[in-house]
């Protein structure tokens, strides 16, 4: 059972009708009458022609390249396939009703090179985890269809110590083998003779009689999220397989892999990004072990210390070190390169049952029930992407500073301004340094780029230039204000700088006329206005990208913006929750959320792209919370709230799960998250 449901599409008057059937006619779908309760009808839907973002034409189902993945502007996505040949016909009218839609399509390898997704891999300007993203994408995997889900590799090989140590190589898989031969070294003298073994007898010879990625295993790993969790009673015919069976520990998934011949999965993306995929929230009852025990939350091992955050962040630590990325090249010549078919992967001992490959006549033909019985159940192997050895990734190059007089010496040379009124915002760009002043004025230094040398003898330069400060002077009848109450601090203060493809904009708040005014750093006449609210806007916050900024004053409305265009702010969406006064936002283009709080004890998340309300977190006693700042490049971000009246720091996942609570001993004035792990705290 792949839960997928037969239906009709209309273009009707500009907008898309996806109609359900009440009765599901899609081939190979056979529920038991004891699942008939659990069965998911999709709910029929529409959307308008504008509304689509993308389409990937030519997607994979059931080895035939005739579906279409259709990505909207809210970030739904819907994988439909065509039975017969009208994927062309409806690509073509999508095309003259939209033409701003974009439309991938075209042989994988084609994609890979406009995507440039290898040598920006290679030259470390994308990640482990986004690149096997992006080839699990371009080889058909998707997150829409469980028998073609991302696959990933096993990275971690230790899961009993109390601390993993990242600096040592017995702590990894073997990223050079097919995971069937990760373990002891009979293995591969197992699965060798095997293959002869077929190959003497007549059969068509193989190493592998299941595979290492199967709607059976994505089921088995996010056995604890819905829809997951009722689509694995509709697999097993009504009810949970035996609880000995579930994925209950995680060393005892591990032990499996490298003991059992015939279990030779691999992993899913979640392992990477995802704690709550280990946590039953729902309080689904499992069952009962033989030895007495009941399946709840993911046994993790003893490094993880009880936390499933924990866990995943060591895990994707794991997959970025620099163990992993010197030797990742190897993993993916086994499951989308050379060593997946052919001489190459005979030798690799790397072939599992021919039905799992995409044949290499690409002709639609209709598939047999045992065919299609072997794509369901057994699993698929990706599209093959590349058919020469994979390049290794450059090697990482760091920056040795060894003169201890670095940081005495930057700290001493002090940063010429201009004395005026108090600073409310500084904000750094490749270039320029940008002070903004509570009076409406903004003062601009050039970064010094002039190289020079690290040496006791060469003191450093001062890293800034001063430029002639640019101050705005202000239209009539509008006075710059500051902050009315509370603490300002640089995450949401009352004006932000927006880097644009023609220039940067300075955008402030605080005007009597309730405006909110973006100001041009080249030219002090160049000057942008917009009113949206009814009151002063005391808050102005941007998304790092600079795609989006949110605006709230003292009408408590939130006000979401797009930037870009001649009038360099274009509504985008308003949010009317919050009943008392707005203190933080904060806004994530990369997690599509923006995140609002204020003195009634609420946190509000809603979809920056969809405008749509998400989830709330309510303050655990009641209290205002003061302040609130995404941190996205963690490796599970998470979003940091601040009340003043416990002055109590919380980390809380974008789910809403509390992780960490921090007190502090005086008030915190500021949060500034950085890469990684660390976090700076002004108090």
């Amino acid at each position: 059972y792949m839960n997928c449901w037969s239906g009709r599409m209309r273009l009707v008057e500009g907008s898309v009708e996806l109609s359900i059937d009440a009765t599901n006619e899609a081939f190979n779908q056979h529920v038991s009458a004891a699942a008939q309760k659990y069965l998911m009808r999709p709910n029929s839907t529409s959307w308008g022609i504008k509304q689509m973002k993308a389409i990937v034409y030519g997607r994979r189902f059931r080895m035939q390249r005739s579906a279409m993945e259709i990505q909207l502007r809210d970030n739904r996505t819907f994988l439909v396939n065509f039975s017969h040949d009208d994927g062309r016909e409806v690509l073509a009218r999508f095309r003259r009703a939209n033409p701003a839609v974009v439309i991938e399509k075209g042989p994988p390898g084609r994609q890979l090179t406009r995507m440039r997704s290898t040598d920006r891999w290679k030259s470390r300007s994308a990640s482990n985890f986004d690149y096997l993203m992006e080839l699990n994408y371009i080889a058909g995997r998707s997150t829409q269809d469980i028998t073609q889900y991302p696959v990933f590799p096993w990275i971690v090989a230790d899961y009993t110590s109390e601390e993993l140590d990242l600096q040592s190589e017995e702590s990894f898989r073997d990223l050079s083998k097919p995971i069937g031969l990760c373990g002891s070294a009979s293995r591969a003298e197992e699965v060798a003779g095997r293959y002869y073994d077929m190959e003497e007898m007549g059969d068509v010879p193989f190493h592998y009689f299941t595979h290492y990625s199967s709607a059976a295993v994505v089921l088995y790993y996010l056995l604890r999220l819905e829809p997951y969790t009722t689509m694995q009673i509709l697999f097993q015919g009504g009810k949970f397989d035996h609880a000995d069976r579930l994925f209950h520990s995680i060393a005892a998934t591990w032990r499996g892999v490298t003991k059992n011949i015939q279990d030779v999965k691999e992993l899913v993306p979640e392992f990477y990004y995802l704690p709550e995929a280990f946590m039953n929230h729902n309080m689904v009852s499992f069952g009962t072990k033989q030895d007495g025990s009941n399946i709840a939350h993911l046994s993790l091992p003893p490094w993880a210390k009880d936390c499933p955050f924990a866990f995943v962040y060591k895990m994707r630590e794991a997959l970025e070190s620099e163990i992993v990325s010197a030797k990742l090249h190897n993993w993916i010549d086994l499951v989308f390169g050379y060593k997946q078919r052919g001489p190459a992967a005979v030798d690799a001992l790397n072939l599992f049952h021919p039905q799992t490959y995409e044949p290499k006549n690409k002709k639609k033909e209709a598939l047999s029930q045992e065919i299609v019985n072997t794509l369901d159940n057994i699993g698929q192997t990706p599209i093959q992407l590349f058919t020469k050895k994979h390049p290794e990734r450059s090697p990482e190059k760091v920056l040795l500073i060894t003169d201890p007089t670095l940081t005495t010496m930057l700290a001493d040379e002090p940063l010429a301004s201009r004395r005026g009124a108090p600073v409310v915002h500084v904000h750094l760009t490749a270039d320029r340094l940008f002070v903004t002043r509570n009076d409406g004025s903004v003062d601009v230094h050039r970064v010094n780029s002039t190289p020079y040398s690290v040496n006791k003898s060469s003191p450093i330069p001062n890293l800034f230039k001063t430029e002639q400060p640019n101050s705005f002077s202000l239209q009539a009848g509008e006075v710059a204000l500051g902050p009315l109450s509370g603490l300002v601090t640089g995450v949401a203060s009352n004006a932000v700088v927006l880097p644009t493809a023609k220039d940067t904009f300075v955008v402030q708040g605080g005007m009597f006329t309730h405006a909110i005014v973006a100001r041009s750093t080249s030219s002090s006449r160049k000057i942008k206005t917009a009113v949206a609210h009814s009151d002063i806007v005391t808050l102005v916050a941007s998304d790092p990208n600079g795609d989006y900024i949110a605006t709230t004053g003292m009408d408590t409305t939130i006000h979401v913006w797009r930037v870009g265009g001649d009038e360099v702010l274009t509504p985008h969406f308003s949010i009317y929750s919050h009943d008392t006064k707005v203190n933080g936002v904060t806004v994530s283009g990369a997690l599509d959320t923006i995140a609002s709080c204020g003195t009634d004890g609420r946190i509000l998340l809603h979809s920056l792209a969809a405008g749509s309300y998400d989830r709330k977190i309510d303050h655990p006693l009641g209290h205002a919370f003061t302040n609130i700042v995404f941190s996205e490049d963690c490796y599970v971000p998470n979003l940091i709230a601040y009340s003043e009246a416990d002055r109590t720091l919380r980390l809380y996942s974008l789910n809403g799960v509390l992780i960490r609570t921090v007190v502090r001993a005086t008030p915190v004035t500021g949060i500034y998250p950085f890469p990684g792990t660390q976090m700076l705290v002004l108090n």
